[in-house]
C-alpha cells in the first residue's frame, strides 16, 4: 500500500531590543488511504542572535 507524505515547516521570529530569536519547526507525517496522519519525524531548532546596543547615546561630537 502506498502512503503519501506531508512535510510542514514553520518559522517564528521574535525580535527585542537585545536579541532576535528564530524558531524553526519541521514535521513529517504519512497519510494513509483513509486520510489518517501518522507522525514520522519532528524537529525544532532555535537560533539566538544578540545585538550590541552600545550606541554611546549622549556623547557630543
Amino acid at each position: 500500500m502506498k502512503n503519501d507524505f506531508v512535510f510542514t515547516q514553520t518559522k517564528e521570529v521574535i525580535m527585542t531590543m537585545d536579541k532576535t530569536v528564530t524558531i524553526t519547526t519541521e514535521k513529517l507525517e504519512t497519510v494513509d488511504a483513509l486520510g489518517r496522519k501518522t507522525l514520522c519525524d519532528y524537529r525544532q531548532s532555535e537560533n539566538f542572535n544578540f545585538h550590541n546596543n552600545d550606541f554611546n547615546v549622549g556623547r557630543a561630537a
